[in-house]
């Protein structure tokens, strides 16, 4: 620096004196290199953040082929062993809180996953099951009942279908998943096990209408087996009315009532009847994880169920007659709720149809059905299918960025190490700084930053 450096010490104190570029003086000097090398690492960090948050959110482009490339990789995470990773059950409710509430605040426990994260996403609503037939001793069946997917109606099939059979058919409430395998493990014989759903979404808004559907009449003292409410109502219940002339009011209680579910709410899994809206996936954990077994098969869809029903069974459980051989079904098992009364499943099917954050947090919610019932007729919603691609990277975890294809530009980046480069760049930067008021210390205190004149 030195032969940058002109003093004149002979200069009166009184002088008039000026700091020139010309004269090159170490405090210009010192600020145009911090100045340049602040401007690159500001380049570089918004370079960086560029590219992770592309990396992170999956808004590169977002065409159709790049959703199909994340999808798959998504859908293994959640359930690649053939049932739901609970594990990821907790970030889902995350994910989905972080989409509907405006402040994005995080809802966080330290006492593990809630009662609503784990009867929503584990567990069973029972089953039925037929077998100690003399004339076919290598058949045994089970139902696994899935609430809203027409568990009543396959239910009075079965009735009537086993009605003139010499075998054992039990259908009663008390029956678990547990106690019909124990059965089918006493006959010594493998059970042919199925149950049929539906949308996932379109379940949870059944789930939520047919709630809605048995309160209201609770409250209002009309008289019907299930409508009774028991304990508490959430809040949203009398916190945003019902309303009978206004769709827009049934629309709004939707609302507040799914954000009272993201919310945890202890109603929401202390009632019984919520258990309606529960997962459709939650049964695969129940079967595979805590009984070892599996679905020999599925009904994908309810429609024309009087038809599909006897045809899947009979192609699908050996010793079960031909479905010309099925009685012909009765008009049973159909709740009033499917009438919508109230008009609280339209309010709830078209929230969902506007999409929206609402929206999105639903298909959160269901990411582990979509993930596991591969054969539904209508595939993933498109809306669902955006969503997934935004949060790919968290739902990945740290595998995020080894599994996602990026773009170019953010292939230049390391997979793993964004985030060591954004410390590694600051840290230059650190140095750098720390290194010129060194030297400016240094220069001062040996007098050689002293008045400048004129030249």
């Amino acid at each position: 620096w030195q032969p940058f450096i002109r003093a004149k010490s002979s200069m009166a104190p009184d002088a008039k004196t000026r700091r020139s570029w010309g004269d090159r003086s170490p405090v210009a000097v010192t600020r145009i290199v911090v100045c340049a090398l602040t401007g690159v690492v500001l380049l570089t960090l918004f370079f960086l953040f560029t590219t992770t948050t592309t990396a992170r959110t999956g808004t590169h482009g977002g065409g159709r082929g790049q959703d199909g490339d994340t999808w798959p990789r998504v859908r293994t995470e959640l359930c690649g062993q053939g049932y739901p990773n609970a594990a990821l059950g907790e970030l889902l409710f995350e994910l989905a809180r972080e989409e509907v509430f405006p402040n994005r605040t995080r809802f966080t426990t330290t006492r593990g996953p809630s009662n609503l994260v784990k009867t929503f996403f584990t567990g069973d609503w029972g089953a039925s099951w037929y077998g100690h037939d003399p004339e076919r001793p290598s058949l045994a069946t089970i139902y696994v009942r899935v609430f809203k997917a027409a568990n009543d109606a396959i239910r009075a099939m079965e009735r009537e279908l086993w009605r003139d059979y010499n075998g054992t058919h039990v259908m009663e409430e008390a029956v678990t998943v547990r106690s019909a395998l124990e059965e089918a493990k006493k006959m010594k014989v493998e059970p042919c096990i199925y149950t049929a759903i539906r949308d996932p979404v379109s379940h949870f808004l059944a789930g939520y209408n047919e709630v809605e559907y048995r309160f209201l009449n609770a409250v209002r003292g009309q008289t019907c087996p299930s409508c009774v409410m028991t304990g508490e109502p959430p809040p949203y219940f009398f916190g945003v009315p019902y309303s009978n002339s206004s769709e827009s009011q049934r629309r709004r209680r939707f609302t507040a009532f799914v954000k009272d579910f993201l919310r945890e709410d202890t109603a929401f899994s202390s009632q019984p009847a919520w258990a309606h809206l529960f997962s459709m996936s939650r049964i695969l954990v129940t079967l595979s994880r805590d009984f070892n077994a599996r679905l020999t098969a599925y009904i994908p869809t309810l429609e024309n169920l009087e038809t599909t029903w006897p045809a899947f069974l009979s192609s699908t459980c050996p010793g079960v007659p031909l479905p010309e051989d099925f009685p012909k079904p009765r008009d049973e098992g159909h709740h009033e709720s499917s009438r919508d009364p109230f008009g609280t499943y339209q309010a709830a099917k078209d929230v969902w149809l506007q999409g929206g954050e609402v929206a999105n947090a639903l298909c959160l919610l269901h990411a582990f059905d979509y993930a596991c019932w591969t054969k539904l007729p209508e595939g993933v919603p498109k809306t669902c299918t955006r969503v997934y691609q935004r949060h790919a990277y968290r739902i990945l975890g740290r595998r995020a960025e080894a599994q996602l294809q990026l773009p170019t530009a953010a292939a230049a980046v390391p997979s793993d190490g964004n985030g060591n480069a954004v410390v590694f760049a600051l840290g230059v930067a650190s140095v750098l700084a720390v290194a010129s008021l060194a030297w400016w210390a240094r220069a001062r205190r040996r007098g050689r930053r002293g008045r400048l004149s004129y030249s």
